[in-house]
C-alpha cells in the first residue's frame, strides 16, 4: 500500500505541475490579451483556441488506453506486447488527426454562419487562424501516443516537462507577437507550432528511457487492435460526451451573444485552474488501478477511490472557497474591472460546476483502470447531453450565464448517477452510493466548514473588532484541525 500511495502522489504532483504550467498559461495570457487586443478581437481569439481544440477530443481515448495497456504489459514484462500497443495506439492517432483536421477545416467554413453578430473583419482571420491551429494539432496528435507511454510506467514527470516547457514558451511568444501584430493567424501559428515541439520532444524523451522500443506498422496485430478500439469505444463515448460539456461552451455563447464570448471566456480561464488541478490529481490512478486489476486484487480498488475522493473533496473546497468568496476582486486585479464585473457571476456558477463534476474523478479513473468504464456509458451520455440541452435553452433566454447553468445541471446529474446507477452496478470497485456521498463528500466538507467560517468573519468583516475576527479564524482552524485529525485516524482502520 506505501508503495502504491507513494506512486499516485508522486504521479498527481507531477501532473498537477504539469497542468499548472497550462494554468499558468490561462493565467498570464488574458489579462495581457484583454489590455492590448479590443473585445471583439478577444472573443475571437478565444472562440479560435476552443474549436480547434475539438481536434483533442478526437483522439477517442487512446492516450489513456497506451497507459493502461503499457502498465500491464510491463507488469507481465512483456515488451513485444507493449510495443504492439504503442504502435497501434500510434497509426490510430494518425488516423484522428487526419479526421481532427477534416472536421476543423468544416468548423472553419461554418463560421460567418455560426457567428453573425461578429464583425465581418474578423471572420477570414478567424477562418485562416483556425485552419492552421487544427493542421499543426493534427501533427502533434499521433505523439501523445508516447505521454500514455510514460503514464503507463508511472513516469508523468516526462510528459509534464515536455508539454509544460512547451507551453510556457509558447505564451511568451504569444505575448511578444502580441505587442507587435493582433494578427489572429500568427498567435494560432505560435500556439500550434510549440504544441507540435512539445509532442516531438516527448517522442525523444520515450525513444531515450525505451531504447528498444520499436514502433511499426507490422507490429500492429489484430488482437492489440481488437484489445484497443473495445477499450476505447467506452471512453470516446465519455470523450464526447465531455465534448459536449467543455467542448461547445463558448461555441454555444457566441452563437447567441458574441459580445458576451470575452466575459465567459475570462471567466472559464480562471475555472480552469480548479479543474486542471483536480484532473490531475485525479488521472495518476489510471495506471496504479490498471496494475492492481492485472493482479486481480479488487478488493483495494474500492478503498482507493474512497480516500482520494474524499483528498479531492477538500482540495477543491480549499480551492473552490477563495473564488467564491472574493471573487470580483481577484477578477478585477486579474483583468480589470470591467471584464471582472461582467465576468464574476458565471465564474461563480461554472466554479460549483466544475468542483461538482470533478468529485467523480478518481471513481472514473478507477473504472478507467479496471476496464469497467464500458458499463457505465450512459451517465455521461445523460451529463453531456443534458448540459447541451439546458445551456441551448438557458442560453437562449439568460444569455453566457444560461450556458454556464447547463453546465451546473449536467454536473449535478453526472454525480449524482454515479451514486445511484453505477456503483451498485460495479462490483469491482467495492463502494456503495452513500458511502460514497457520506464518506467521500458530506464528511469531508463538515471537517472544513470551521475553518471557512472563520475565514469568511475575517475577510468580510460581518462581525466587528481585529482581534475577534483572529480569533474566530484561530478557532476555526482548530476544531477543522482536530476533525481532519480524527477522520484520518479513523480511515486507517477501513
Amino acid at each position: 500500500m506505501k508503495r502504491l500511495s507513494h506512486t499516485v502522489i508522486k504521479n498527481a504532483i507531477v501532473n498537477v505541475l504539469r497542468l499548472g504550467a497550462g494554468a499558468i498559461v490561462a493565467l498570464i495570457l488574458p489579462p495581457t490579451l484583454t489590455h492590448v487586443l479590443e473585445q471583439d478581437r478577444f472573443a475571437a481569439w478565444a472562440l479560435l483556441l476552443q474549436i480547434a481544440a475539438y481536434a483533442n477530443f478526437l483522439d477517442f481515448g487512446i492516450q489513456t488506453a497506451v497507459a493502461r495497456f503499457v502498465a500491464q504489459a510491463m507488469e507481465r514484462g512483456d515488451e513485444k506486447e507493449r510495443d504492439g500497443y504503442i504502435s497501434t495506439a500510434f497509426f490510430l492517432l494518425i488516423g484522428s488527426g487526419i479526421l481532427a483536421f477534416g472536421v476543423v477545416c468544416a468548423m472553419s467554413w461554418l463560421v460567418p454562419y455560426m457567428f453573425k453578430q461578429a464583425p465581418l473583419h474578423l471572420l477570414s482571420e478567424l477562418r485562416e487562424g483556425l485552419i492552421l491551429l487544427a493542421a499543426l494539432s493534427a501533427l502533434a496528435l499521433p505523439t501523445s501516443a508516447f505521454a500514455g507511454v510514460f503514464v503507463g510506467l508511472n513516469k508523468n514527470e516526462y510528459p509534464a516537462f515536455a508539454s509544460g516547457v512547451s507551453r510556457m514558451i509558447g505564451a511568451g511568444l504569444v505575448i511578444y507577437a502580441v505587442h507587435h501584430t493582433h494578427s489572429l493567424i500568427v498567435m494560432a501559428g505560435i500556439i500550434g507550432g510549440m504544441n507540435l515541439v512539445g509532442g516531438i520532444s516527448q517522442y525523444i524523451l520515450a525513444r531515450r528511457i525505451l531504447p528498444d522500443m520499436c514502433v511499426s506498422m507490422q507490429l500492429v496485430t489484430r488482437s492489440c487492435f481488437r484489445k484497443m478500439t473495445q477499450f476505447c469505444a467506452g471512453l470516446s463515448v465519455m470523450s464526447f460526451a465531455m465534448f459536449l460539456v467543455g467542448g461547445l461552451d463558448l461555441t454555444i455563447v457566441g452563437y447567441f451573444q458574441f459580445s458576451g464570448v470575452a466575459y465567459y471566456s475570462v471567466a472559464s480561464n480562471m475555472v480552469l485552474v480548479v479543474g486542471g488541478l483536480a484532473g490531475a490529481a485525479t488521472s495518476a490512478l489510471v495506471a496504479p488501478t490498471a496494475a492492481i486489476h492485472a493482479r486481480g486484487e479488487y478488493a483495494r480498488l474500492g478503498e482507493i477511490v474512497l480516500r482520494s475522493t474524499r483528498y479531492l473533496t477538500q482540495l477543491l473546497i480549499i480551492i473552490c472557497f477563495p473564488l467564491l468568496l472574493m471573487g470580483t476582486r481577484i477578477l478585477t486585479l486579474w483583468v480589470g474591472p470591467v471584464y471582472a464585473n461582467a465576468s464574476v457571476h458565471i465564474m461563480d456558477v461554472l466554479v460549483i460546476a466544475t468542483a461538482i463534476r470533478m468529485l467523480g474523478g478518481p471513481y472514473t479513473s478507477a473504472l478507467i483502470g479496471a476496464g469497467e468504464h464500458v458499463r457505465v456509458i450512459f451517465s455521461p451520455i445523460f451529463e453531456g447531453v443534458s448540459n447541451l440541452l439546458v445551456s441551448v435553452i438557458a442560453g437562449y433566454y439568460l444569455g453566457p450565464i444560461g450556458v454556464a447553468i447547463g453546465t451546473l445541471a449536467g454536473a449535478v446529474g453526472g454525480i449524482s448517477l454515479h451514486a445511484c446507477y453505477n456503483m451498485p452496478r460495479i462490483h469491482d470497485i467495492r463502494l456503495t452510493g452513500s458511502q460514497y456521498i457520506v464518506e467521500c463528500i458530506l464528511k469531508p466538507t463538515v471537517d472544513l466548514i470551521p475553518a471557512l467560517v472563520g475565514i469568511y468573519m475575517a475577510v468580510t468583516e460581518s462581525i466587528f473588532g481585529v482581534l475577534v475576527r483572529l480569533m474566530l479564524l484561530a478557532a476555526g482552524f482548530i476544531v477543522t484541525s482536530l476533525l481532519c485529525i480524527r477522520r484520518t485516524s479513523s480511515s486507517q482502520n477501513i
